[in-house]
C-alpha cells in the first residue's frame, strides 16, 4: 500500500485548482468527493478504505500534472473512473499477496479480458450512480424505497402489506409513491451515467 499523499505535494494543489480556483470551495468539495469514494472501497471490502481514497486523489493529481486529458467540469466522473483502477490494482495486489503468505506460485498471467474490465467497469458506474442518487433522496423516501425492495418474491407482500398499514394508506397509494420514486431514481440515475461515461471518454489513464 502507498503512503498517503502529502497535503502540501503539487500534487494535492493539483488537485484543488483542478476542483474550484477558490481553495476554500475546492477543499470543501474534496472532503465531499473523499466521502464518497471512502464508502465506494468501503462496500468494495478494502482493508483501508480512506488511504485507497487518498490514492486516488493522488493518481489523479499525477495525471494533471502530466498534462493528460481530464475534464475540467465532471470532477466527481472523472475520480469515479480513476477509483475503478484503483480497485483493481488493489484486488490484483491483495490476491498475490495471498499467494505469497500461501507460498503459492503466482499465475503466469493476472491481466484480465478487456471485455471483462469493460464489463467490470459498467457495473461499477451503476453502483456509484445508484448510490449517489439514492442520498439526493428525502431520508424517510430514500427508507420506504429500500424496505419496499428489500425482500425476496418469498416475503415481498407480506412486506408490503405491512408497510401500508404503518403508514395508513391502502396498497395502491403506496405503490403509486413507489413508482414514482423509482422514476425519480431511474432519471438521476440516467443522468449520473451520462455524466461519468462522458469523463470516461474525455479521460486517458
Amino acid at each position: 500500500m502507498e503512503d498517503k499523499p502529502d497535503l502540501l505535494s503539487p500534487r494535492f494543489e493539483a488537485v484543488l485548482a483542478w476542483l474550484d480556483p477558490d481553495r476554500d470551495r475546492a477543499a470543501e468539495t474534496r472532503v465531499l468527493l473523499h466521502g464518497r469514494l471512502t464508502r465506494y472501497f468501503l462496500r468494495n471490502h478494502c482493508a483501508d478504505p480512506e488511504e485507497l481514497a487518498d490514492q486516488t486523489f493522488d493518481r489523479a493529481g499525477k495525471l494533471l500534472l502530466e498534462g493528460k486529458s481530464v475534464p475540467a467540469q465532471n470532477h466527481e466522473g472523472y475520480l469515479n473512473r480513476v477509483a475503478f483502477y484503483v480497485l483493481q490494482e488493489y484486488r490484483r495486489k491483495n490476491r498475490l499477496g495471498t499467494q505469497l503468505a500461501d507460498d503459492k506460485p503466482e499465475p503466469p498471467d493476472d491481466r484480465a479480458n478487456p471485455d471483462e474490465i469493460e464489463e467490470a467497469w459498467k457495473k461499477e458506474r451503476l453502483h456509484f450512480c445508484l448510490d449517489e442518487c439514492l442520498e439526493r433522496l428525502q431520508p424517510e423516501s430514500r427508507a420506504m424505497l429500500l424496505e419496499y425492495y428489500s425482500e425476496d418474491k418469498t416475503l415481498k407482500i407480506d412486506t408490503r402489506d405491512r408497510m401500508a398499514k404503518r403508514l395508513g394508506v391502502a396498497s395502491g397509494v403506496l405503490r403509486n409513491r413507489i413508482w414514482k420514486l423509482r422514476n425519480n431514481l431511474r432519471e438521476c440515475i440516467a443522468e449520473r451515467l451520462s455524466s461519468v461515461e462522458f469523463a470516461a471518454g474525455q479521460e486517458e489513464m
